[in-house]
């Protein structure tokens, strides 16, 4: 089974991208330590999880299987249809929470896991919007601005172009400093 089928999803996605190689690691490995936190190791996917009998669990067991419930799998169950940027910070951070996991799979501390396990799922929505800024700047970025400028202002193939000319009239008051500026238009802005 794929590790993404764990969560629910069964369709297609790039495999090969780092950014799936990445997130399917971390959704392995996030997988593993839900299993090792409640100490099943005959779940095989997020509905046994919810379906684990709740008077063999401790009172922290069911407050993080509630989480889980209500804000956890929903959030994952819906991260493993998205297609991800391929932004090297996003994955730096991926990487970085992996390995900081890994760091907790002994269960020496099985509250430290339940901790880094909620703590992924809630820094993740930044980690993402985050990445998907740096990706629109570096889209626009890589655009020909002069092209699009010549796109937006052509009508029928023939280039528009407006020319109003303005004279100085009599009446007219020439400023040339900033500060005579501001407070002739009655600007807000005091410098």
């Amino acid at each position: 089974m794929e590790i993404r089928q764990w969560y629910g999803y069964n369709g297609e996605y790039n495999k090969n991208l780092k950014i799936n190689i990445c997130l399917d690691e971390l959704l392995e490995l996030y997988s593993k330590a839900i299993i090792g936190y409640f100490a099943d190791y005959s779940l095989t996917n997020y509905l046994d999880v919810l379906n684990l009998e709740k008077e063999n669990l401790s009172k922290s067991q069911l407050l993080f299987l509630k989480w889980l419930a209500d804000n956890g799998f929903p959030y994952l169950t819906s991260l493993v249809t998205i297609v991800l940027p391929e932004d090297d910070q996003l994955i730096a951070k991926i990487e970085y929470d992996k390995y900081i996991l890994e760091e907790e799979m002994d269960f020496q501390y099985p509250e430290d896991v339940r901790s880094m396990l909620i703590g992924i799922i809630n820094d993740f929505p930044e980690y993402i919007s985050s990445a998907q800024e740096v990706s629109s700047t570096n889209e626009y970025n890589s655009f020909d601005d002069e092209s699009i400028l010549s796109k937006m202002f052509k009508y029928n193939n023939s280039s528009t172009t407006i020319k109003v000319p303005y004279k100085i009239k009599e009446n007219d008051t020439i400023v040339s400093k900033y500060k005579e500026s501001v407070q002739m238009t009655g600007s807000l802005f005091i410098f």
